[in-house]
């Protein structure tokens, strides 16, 4: 999929609700032609966007499962919120976000460097590879210490920054 502009967004954004629904809903069929109704899911975190989207999903197709991560972060009442509704899995991690942090720190990457990732992995004999992530650079803008991102596919940015 090609990335979309500003222009872009801005157009999606002014259409009328109908005609946003019957683009979800397209999108919707599409991902179950692909994959079929066992191989899609709904991320649900229990908020207003992944409740709609559960909604119109279960309206196509109400069999489709629904995937709810508890972090405990959660506020009861989403918990909660959730249990209301059928076929969701919860799934809890192994380690709760408290022990992630003193385990491994908290994660400090920002968006600019996020971006500068994203930018090198496409052009990696670009300028920015070669000037950004070079070891001579010095100041706000040196990177090197986040070179090896960008051989890494899964830590790689897939959006621009915003």
């Amino acid at each position: 999929m090609s990335e979309r502009t500003k222009d872009d967004l801005k157009q999606l954004q002014s259409m009328p609700l109908d005609a946003k629904i019957l683009m979800t809903q397209t999108r919707i069929r599409e991902w179950v032609r692909e994959f079929g109704e066992n191989g899609v899911y709904v991320s649900f975190s229990g908020g207003k966007d992944s409740t709609v989207l559960l909604d119109i999903v279960r309206k196509m197709f109400p069999d489709i499962e629904a995937v709810f991560v508890d972090t405990g972060l959660e506020y009861l009442e989403i918990r909660q919120f959730v249990k209301t509704f059928d076929n969701v899995t919860i799934l809890r991690p192994d380690m709760r976000f408290d022990e992630v942090i003193k385990k491994y720190g908290y994660p400090m990457i920002s968006k600019t460097v996020s971006h500068n990732v994203k930018i090198a992995k496409y052009n990696p004999d670009g300028n920015v590879m070669m000037n950004i992530f070079s070891p001579e650079k010095r100041g706000m803008y040196a990177m090197f210490k986040w070179k090896e991102l960008t051989k890494n596919s899964l830590m790689c940015a897939t959006s621009a920054a915003t």
